[in-house]
């Protein structure tokens, strides 16, 4: 339901495939970074109005009596991957280089999926 809303809110409009993309991992990145994504403007924006429209529909459902709260929805967006994805949406071929120098920090290198370089060219057209 918040990806439909967040088209019909036109989010991605202003956006290119990268930006789109990489805001969309928030929605399927599952660990809980505690490093903050180093973001564009535009990617800020996105995020700002993704977290507003979040709000708005958590606001929305307790109101036909969804036992939800605004934080328990929030917290199901993990944007700790927006800048990886884009990185690598923008044609940085080489994903786990990319993962590892935005996590220098971490213990561990835990992450949901991997993608093989030869499918990389296939998934970038």
């Amino acid at each position: 339901m918040l990806v439909t809303e967040l088209i019909f809110e036109n989010v991605f409009t202003d956006l290119d495939a990268s930006e789109v993309v990489a805001l969309l991992s928030c929605f399927v990145f599952q660990e809980k970074s505690e490093n903050e994504p180093v973001l564009t403007a535009n990617l800020e924006n996105g995020k700002k109005r993704i977290v507003e429209i979040t709000k708005k529909l958590a606001k929305l459902q307790r109101n036909f009596g969804v036992d939800l709260s605004e934080e328990d929805y929030l917290g199901t967006l993990k944007f700790g991957l927006v800048e990886v994805v884009y990185e690598w949406a923008r044609g940085m071929v080489n994903f786990i280089k990319i993962f590892f120098s935005k996590n220098q920090n971490k213990k561990t290198y835990s992450f949901s999926f991997f993608f093989h370089k030869s499918h990389l060219n296939k998934l970038r057209t």
